[in-house]
């Protein structure tokens, strides 16, 4: 699985040590693989921030914009990525539930301490992907969580995420995304909609409410259809 992962941090020596050991991690754990992101200093990260990142490992002590501040902006756009905070001021720990930090490390880390900081981040973030999806769109990137999805609809080279609370459209084919949903409870019941199961409030004839949307149910999806309905429900 691959990880994307952001360094801020305004000392090269020190970025230089996370990056050697995030590259030590990766020989020694072939299954992970880390695609880095370098900043010098907090206002880098801000300016233009896509919530597409897993895992924020930043300094606190930076001249133009402290890792602290930063944290707290970025948390107005992204309350999901693991924000761990690397730093010798010990008085800064206690600020880092402010952020809801998932961990706050003293420096200089030793590879055994990033090692096993890396094997529990890993473990936590992996288990969140297979609760969101992250979609890109023109200008920015969206993560949304697979529970908010009503239905995905296929409108020719567009793809459209319909939620509870908005609609996601963007380029791209069914095909980009249906294997990973259907292991998530979704299901196409025809050629233009991948339904969430969770959302079914009842089927009549060949068409199914869908989160108070009704959509058609093909006649070669039907039986295959219903068959996974009852499976979800059953527990199966």
């Amino acid at each position: 699985m691959i990880f994307n992962v952001a360094i801020v941090e305004d000392s090269p020596e020190e970025m230089q040590r996370l990056a050697a050991y995030f590259k030590r991690y990766e020989s020694e754990n072939p299954d992970v693989g880390f695609k880095i992101s370098k900043f010098t200093d907090g206002d880098e990260i801000c300016e233009n921030y896509q919530c597409s990142y897993d895992v924020i490992l930043m300094d606190i002590q930076m001249k133009r914009l402290d890792g602290m501040k930063a944290a707290e902006y970025l948390r107005n756009f992204d309350d999901r990525v693991e924000i761990i905070f690397v730093t010798n001021c010990t008085q800064y720990a206690i600020g880092g539930y402010k952020v809801h930090a998932f961990n706050y490390i003293l420096k200089p880390m030793t590879y055994a301490v990033f090692s096993a900081e890396v094997k529990r981040f890993t473990a936590s973030i992996a288990k969140k992907k297979e609760e969101y999806i992250l979609i890109s769109m023109r200008n920015n990137s969206v993560r949304l969580a697979l529970s908010e999805i009503i239905y995905v609809e296929s409108v020719k080279h567009k793809i459209i995420f319909h939620t509870k609370d908005a609609e996601y459209e963007i380029f791209g084919t069914m095909r980009d995304y249906e294997s990973r949903l259907e292991k998530n409870n979704f299901f196409r019941c025809n050629s233009g909609y991948l339904i969430n199961l969770m959302m079914v409030k009842g089927v009549k004839d060949d068409m199914v409410n869908v989160g108070g949307h009704e959509l058609k149910i093909s006649r070669p999806r039907k039986k295959q259809f219903m068959e996974r309905l009852a499976g979800f429900y059953c527990g199966g």
